[in-house]
């Protein structure tokens, strides 16, 4: 695989790799908590008997977990807009040679380098964009609209199924 990109991170882009990134696991991890929270506290209390108290308190954390799942979305888009707009780093064109080692990135502002395909730590996807992390959190962003047509960006997801394994789990870095 050789194609040559000239792209630009847009804000959008940004959003969607931190939706990706983000995922759902936040917003169910917090409901959980939310709701483990509002059991534990009707437990310490120690009233047993009043099942229409147990119902209610259910009910509120159900509703806190339900709040939060809407508001999320909002506040990464506030979060993401604001980021992108200080980072003028992302602002900038560049060039991105994507290999079968790996992917060359270019820029007038940052010169020349090379990120391998055995340094990424793991990738993930959607219909939009795919990420390749090179840790737990830093991540390289590929939009589906910086491709010229479906089959080079199902490409590139077929080159990283080879290269790094199975989307979403992570491997060791020797």
């Amino acid at each position: 695989m050789h194609l040559r990109l000239e792209v630009k991170i847009t804000a959008r882009d940004y959003l969607d790799a931190n939706f990706l990134h983000g995922g759902y696991r936040a917003r169910l991890i917090y409901a959980l908590v939310t709701i483990s929270i509002m059991i534990v506290i009707r437990c310490l209390e120690g009233d047993f008997t009043d099942w229409l108290l147990w119902l209610l308190t259910l009910g509120l954390g159900v509703f806190s977990s339900g709040l939060f799942w809407i508001i999320w979305p909002v506040t990464v888009s506030r979060r993401t807009a604001r980021i992108y707009a200080q980072t003028k780093e992302l602002h900038w064109p560049y060039t991105m040679e994507i290999t079968d080692d790996g992917v060359i990135i270019s820029s007038p502002n940052r010169g020349e380098w090379k990120v391998s395909w055995a340094e990424a730590h793991k990738w993930k996807s959607n219909d939009k964009i795919i990420l390749v992390y090179l840790s737990d959190r830093m991540f390289r962003m590929f939009p589906r609209r910086w491709f010229a047509s479906d089959a080079d960006f199902q490409d590139l997801k077929n080159l990283l199924l080879k290269t790094i394994g199975l989307p979403g789990k992570a491997r060791k870095i020797k």
